[in-house]
């Protein structure tokens, strides 16, 4: 995962490259494992690259990137920790557009309650059926790459 990757995914994002879908609406999202986040501030540090110099938008982003309020493009970027390594050590994340998934509520939400005598409490629980989907694949773009932890 580098700059370049995450620009032009952007770039593809924001072009009509599905006559059906257009080009995918604003705000775009990210949503990466903390390793593929790692490898692009690496990517913007790196005193040899072309898009970054130490000073700056480059040292900024160093500085408080573990708070989650990283933007690159103007796309914010987001540490999921529900995205896990495959055997081979690569994840997959993704840059979309939020209208390309959906979430479907199969039903009302179950409420139980239940008296817990041994500790002297009532137990409440909340329980509910649903399921994730894609409602727009032009508008996402799949950021499957090495996240193998680097020192």
């Amino acid at each position: 995962m580098d700059i370049t990757h995450f620009r032009g995914s952007a770039a593809y994002l924001l072009t009509d490259n599905n006559s059906s879908f257009g080009p995918a609406p604003m705000p775009l999202h990210a949503a990466l494992h903390i390793e593929q986040i790692s490898d692009i501030i690496a990517d913007l540090s790196d005193p040899g690259a072309v898009v970054s110099s130490r000073d700056g938008y480059s040292a900024e982003l160093m500085q408080r990137w573990w708070r989650g309020s990283d933007r690159l493009y103007g796309i914010p970027i987001f540490h999921s920790g529900n995205i896990s390594r495959d055997s081979s050590d690569d994840s997959k994340g993704a840059i979309f557009a939020s209208g390309a998934l959906y979430m479907v509520v199969a039903n009302d939400a179950d409420v139980t309650e239940e008296d817990d005598n041994s500790l002297r409490a009532r137990e409440y629980g909340i329980f509910q059926e649903w399921a994730e989907g894609e409602r727009a694949d032009p508008h996402g773009v799949e950021v499957y790459s090495d996240t193998a932890a680097t020192v």
